[in-house]
C-alpha cells in the first residue's frame, strides 16, 4: 500500500473508532466525556475538510508526516481543558460552539506549513505551528465573552 494511502487509512481509523467511543457513550446525556469526543468529532471532520485540499495539492512541497495530526487533538484538548477548568465561569452552552475557531485555524496553519516547504527544519516549523494553534486556542477562550443560552 503506498504511503499517502495507508496515511489517510489510519486517519479514516482514528476518526471511526473515535465516532464508535462517542456513539456509544451518547447513551448518557450527562456524560461530559460523550460531549466533547462529539465536539472533537466535529472539530475533526470541519478541520479536514476545509484542510484536505490543501494538504492533498500540497503533498509534494510540503512532505507531511503523520505525528503532524497532533494539530487536530493537542489544541482541542487544551481548549476542552479550559473549558472543564474554573476559568469557565461565567460560560454557557453556547461557548462550546468556540471549537469551531480552532477548526477554521487548521487550514491556516497548513497552508502557512505548505508555505514553508520540504525545508530542513520542517519538523520544528511544525511543532511550532502546532504551538501557535494551542496559543490561538488559548486565545479563543479567553477572548470569547460568555455567550447567552
Amino acid at each position: 500500500m503506498p504511503r499517502t494511502q495507508l496515511r489517510l487509512w489510519h486517519l479514516v481509523t482514528i476518526l471511526a473508532i473515535t465516532a464508535l467511543i462517542a456513539a456509544g457513550l451518547a447513551h448518557d446525556p450527562q456524560s461530559r466525556l460523550a460531549l466533547f469526543l462529539q465536539l472533537w468529532l466535529i472539530h475533526a471532520l470541519i478541520a479536514l475538510f476545509l484542510a484536505a485540499p490543501i494538504v492533498c495539492f500540497g503533498r509534494h512541497r510540503a512532505d507531511w508526516q503523520f505525528w503532524e495530526l497532533f494539530a487536530l487533538v493537542v489544541p482541542f484538548s487544551l481548549w476542552a481543558g479550559l473549558m472543564l477548568s474554573d476559568f469557565s465561569v461565567g460560560k454557557s452552552l453556547a461557548n462550546l460552539g468556540e471549537c469551531i475557531y480552532l477548526s477554521m485555524a487548521v487550514p491556516v496553519a497548513a497552508l502557512l506549513r505548505l508555505g514553508l516547504g520540504a525545508t530542513s527544519h520542517r519538523r520544528a516549523y511544525s511543532a511550532f505551528l502546532i504551538a501557535l494553534l494551542c496559543v490561538t486556542a488559548v486565545g479563543v477562550f479567553f477572548l470569547t465573552p460568555p455567550l447567552p443560552e
